[in-house]
Formats: C-alpha cells, sequence, structure tokens
C-alpha cells in the first residue's frame, strides 16, 4: 500500500508502452500454473486469508517483484492491510497504522480508475515528490523499492480492494504490467469465491450451533414433563403444582432479564436456551446487568453473531465444569455504544496459559482430546471478517474474551 496523493500524471494500459516495454504475446507455463494454484486453494475451500497469502505470493512469482501486498475495501470505502509477501515486518506495521481514508492515492487511483497504476521510480515520480508522500518515500527508500505498480481487484461490479507489486531493481517492463492486471483479474474472482465460502462456513456453523441448542432444549424439556406426568400419575398434585411454579419462575427470571437488555429476539433466544443448557450441566451463565444491546453492526451478520456468541459460551462452559462450586460459573456482557458493538465472555476457571495464547486462535488446536479444535478459530475468523478485534485475557481467576465490532 502506498499512502501519498497522486498528481495529475499517471500511465495506463492505454497509452503505448515506451521503449524498452514488449508487449505480452501469451502465458508462460509458468504464469498457469501460478493462477491453478490460486485456483487450487479456493477449490479445496480453504480461509480467505489463506487464499489471499496464496495470491500475493503467487503474484510476487509471476512478476518477478521483491514484494506483495493485497489491500481489500471495507464498507465505508477504506483500505486495510489482508496480506502480504516480502515486506518487512516494519513495513506491514507501516501500512497497517496508515489506512488510505481520504484523498488520491496510487492503491485509490487503481481501484477508483479500474486501471493499474504504475510509478517506475520514487525518486524522481513527481506523485511520490508531493508533501503528502513524504513518509511513505523515506520508508520506500528505507526498504528498497525502486519501482511499483498498483492493480485493481474487481469482479463484475465488485470492487475487492487492489494488488500492489513492489520492485528494487528496475521499472516495469510492459509485459509485466499486463501480466500483473490479468492476474489481478483472476485473483478478484478467486477472493469474491473465498469469501462467499467463507461466509457460508459460518452461516453452516451457526446452524448446527442452533440445531444443538434446540436439540438439547427439546430433551430438558421432555424430562420435565416427564417428571410431571410422574407426579400426576401418583396424585401428587400439589408437588406437580409447585415443581411448575418453579418452572414459571425459572423460566421468567431467565427470561427477563435477557429480554430487558437484549432486543434482538434471535441472540436473546440464544442466551436463554444457553443459560438453561449451562444450569443441566451445574454452571451458572448470567447476563452481566449493564448488558444493553439493541441490534447488531451492519459489520456482521446474525449467523456470525451466532457462531461467536456460541463458541465463546461454550468454550467458558466447558472451562469451568468439574471444578468446585464457586467457580461454576461463567458471564456474558453485551453493550453497544454509537461506533462499536461489545461481546464479553469472560469464566472463572483455570486460564489461558501463555504458551498456547496463539495456538488457540489456530484451526485444529485443541487442549482436549476428541474436540475438534475449530470453535476459537472460527470466532476469530468471524471477528476478522467483520473488521472486529479479540482480546484475550487472563483473570483471577478464569479468562476473558473481549470483541469490539465496528457499528459500520
Amino acid at each position: 500500500m502506498i499512502e501519498f496523493g497522486i498528481g495529475t500524471v499517471q500511465r495506463e494500459l492505454t497509452t503505448p508502452a515506451p521503449a524498452g516495454r514488449r508487449k505480452v504475446t501469451g502465458w508462460t507455463r509458468r504464469e498457469i500454473e501460478s493462477l491453478m494454484r490460486v485456483g487450487r486453494a479456493v477449490a479445496l475451500q480453504g480461509k480467505l486469508s489463506e487464499v489471499l497469502d496464496v495470491i500475493a505470493a503467487e503474484a510476487r512469482y509471476v512478476t518477478r517483484a521483491k514484494a506483495a501486498s493485497i489491500l481489500l475495501l471495507e464498507s465505508r470505502g477504506r483500505f486495510h492491510l489482508a496480506a502480504s509477501t516480502g515486506l518487512s515486518r516494519d513495513y506491514e506495521r507501516f501500512l497497517q497504522s496508515h489506512f488510505i481514508s481520504n484523498g488520491l492515492s496510487l492503491s485509490r487511483a487503481a481501484a477508483d480508475g479500474l486501471k493499474p497504476i504504475v510509478v517506475d521510480d520514487v525518486l524522481t515520480d513527481p506523485r511520490v515528490n508531493r508533501p503528502e508522500a513524504r513518509d511513505w518515500k523515506l520508508f520506500a527508500m528505507r526498504e528498497g523499492y525502486h519501482a511499483v505498480v498498483s492493480v485493481p481487484l474487481v469482479t463484475g461490479s465488485e470492487r475487492s480492494g487492489v494488488l500492489n507489486l513492489y520492485r528494487a531493481d528496475r521499472a516495469w517492463l510492459g509485459s509485466e504490467i499486463e501480466v500483473a492486471a490479468t492476474f489481478g483479474q483472476c485473483a478478484a474472482g478467486a477472493i469474491h469465491s473465498a469469501k462467499l465460502i467463507d461466509s457460508q462456513r459460518r452461516q453452516v456453523d451457526a446452524l448446527e450451533r442452533l440445531v444443538a441448542v434446540l436439540r438439547d432444549q427439546t430433551h430438558e424439556h421432555a424430562n420435565r414433563l416427564q417428571v410431571l406426568s410422574g407426579l400426576l400419575s401418583l396424585g401428587e398434585t400439589r408437588e406437580a403444582s409447585e415443581f411448575v411454579s418453579q418452572l414459571m419462575a425459572l423460566h421468567h427470571d431467565s427470561h427477563a432479564s435477557v429480554i430487558d437488555a437484549v432486543q434482538h429476539p434471535i441472540l436473546a433466544g440464544l442466551l436463554v436456551a444457553q443459560m438453561n443448557i449451562a444450569q443441566q450441566r451445574g454452571v451458572e451463565l448470567y447476563l452481566d446487568p449493564k448488558s444493553e444491546i439493541e441490534k447488531l453492526p451492519s459489520s456482521i451478520g446474525i449467523a456470525e453473531a451466532v457462531s461467536i456468541l456460541s463458541n465463546l459460551i461454550e468454550n467458558a462452559v466447558e472451562a469451568v465444569s468439574g471444578l468446585p462450586p464457586a467457580r461454576r460459573r461463567a458471564m456474558v456482557r453485551l453493550t453497544q455504544s454509537p461506533t462499536e458493538v461489545t461481546i464479553t465472555v469472560r469464566d472463572w476457571g483455570p486460564g489461558i496459559r501463555r504458551e498456547t495464547k496463539d495456538a488457540i486462535l489456530r484451526r485444529g488446536w485443541s487442549s482436549k482430546s476428541g474436540h475438534s479444535g475449530i470453535g476459537l478459530a472460527l470466532v476469530s475468523e468471524a471477528v476478522t471478517a467483520a473488521r472486529g478485534t479479540l482480546t484475550i485475557r487472563n483473570m483471577r481467576p478464569g479468562a476473558s474474551f473481549c470483541i469490539h465490532l465496528p457499528s459500520r
């Protein structure tokens, strides 16, 4: 990503290639194999982040660039760094802390103009010598980036973002720019497909969670009906009446606190069901009195929200099951402000060991045998897709998972 204003000078593919820029006449085996590797990553239904990593690596390979980065567009038209290869950690942090939001830039011009934008020499190009480009120019010189090309990622009418390629030794050949442009078109389709697969995966997980909760509730209600039927068959009408009264009081208490604070019907129903299931396991799951939420932010769908909340609650209940009664509890807090929605799930379990804090978010990792190890990975993926943040803290005792989701 390049953070600088762009003037009236820009080279586009519609202008004749200068001397030394040869036109591409066909795809080489190297380029075709790279496209096949991108297609294979999508076909294997890899995560969006994994597909983006493959695209960045293959784009760097086919264009013989020193480094590559992919910037995806957010709903408000801002960019964020989604993948990179060959960039130093310092440069990645520089990009992540300088999201493009206003004004013109190389990436912005490519995305808006739907054409590759080329800088052959960062030392002499008039766009790089503008005052607003000073910070980037110094960084580029330190990193050794001599030439840069920014390629739009477009599928139909959807603009996904841009692919930026960095070179250290020489200007771009016309053939290389055309390869980058064509590769970008194919990559945009792959990104679109990977996004759809990611979304469908989260929706399936959310549905499975809801079905599991409903199945457990059905089992619980069946048990209660059997108890009630047994009391009535024995003629114990007084005990049956008291049992019904207790159930009604419990039902009202759990519903009232949730419905007053959580006005989203699906989330409220999910919380009530999870509370009942936790109670069956001897765990007190309660909603923090400070909770208050009217609706989900536009940055996340209900399927993703269900997946996040279900996985965090189930992990919290699992963490405290089997502990002394005083620690068999977990708390959920849902709050909303004009700028964000916050989801916090805290347990009083053993906490998270420092050496496993990063590993728990990886697919397939689990501290318990027989577990798939995808729950927290799905949470992390859903939060990232919604441009949110996930913070994990050890408490005294237990652990806290706090998620911040932007309102737009």
